[in-house]
């Protein structure tokens, strides 16, 4: 009963979903405003473009996402460690944050600024506990990536690297980490995934 009333595919499915469908908008709405650039832009400058097709679709990315990651962590709330239970608990917390990023836009600053810092931390501390898990299970092939992320935060905190590649290095880490666990728990006959990324 409870959180593993729903197939645990479905879950995973709407967590694959979350990840596309930000993933998507965000490409797609680099590509198709001509006044975005890597130079003097961050994604979230997607939300306030001039052109209000693209800044319209970025909210609902958002939102969708963020309701998407909220549905997905049922997934790891069904699970009996107390850490994937917090993994569960955060990723519904940094899903919460990031529909927020997507309804408070860059025109609500300071306040947008915090919540894109609220929603990365959010979802970091989730994978963190997540991380816990997989050492304690001996898998640390993810682990590994996000000890080279933790660093790299650390070193950009001096303002050695631009803050669009830290912001898309974050975001890429994130969503593929978490794509590849829903993957995982996708399929269960891939067993070699499984064991590498930590569910088994």
């Amino acid at each position: 009963m409870g959180f593993k009333t729903l197939d645990t595919r479905i879950y995973a499915i709407c967590g694959i979903l979350a990840v596309l469908v930000m993933s998507v908008d965000v490409i797609i709405g680099i590509i198709l405003d001509p006044t975005w650039n890597f130079n003097d832009n961050v994604i979230c400058d997607l939300g306030v473009s001039d052109d209000a097709t693209i800044a319209t679709s970025f909210l609902i990315s958002c939102c969708a996402s963020g309701i998407l990651f909220i549905i997905s962590s049922m997934m790891w709330m069904s699970k009996d460690s107390k850490l994937m239970k917090m993994t569960g608990i955060f990723t519904i917390l940094s899903g919460i944050s990031l529909m927020a990023v997507g309804i408070l836009d860059k025109t609500t600053d300071p306040v947008h600024q915090f919540m894109v810092i609220i929603y990365a931390t959010l979802f970091i501390i989730a994978i963190a506990f997540a991380c816990i898990e997989d050492i304690k299970k001996h898998n640390h092939t993810l682990v590994f990536g996000f000890a080279i992320l933790a660093v790299y935060g650390v070193i950009s905190l001096f303002g050695v690297f631009p803050y669009i590649l830290t912001q898309f290095l974050l975001m890429s880490y994130v969503f593929v980490w978490y794509l590849l666990k829903c993957i995982g728990e996708f399929n269960p006959s891939t067993e070699s995934l499984r064991r590498i990324i930590g569910l088994d």
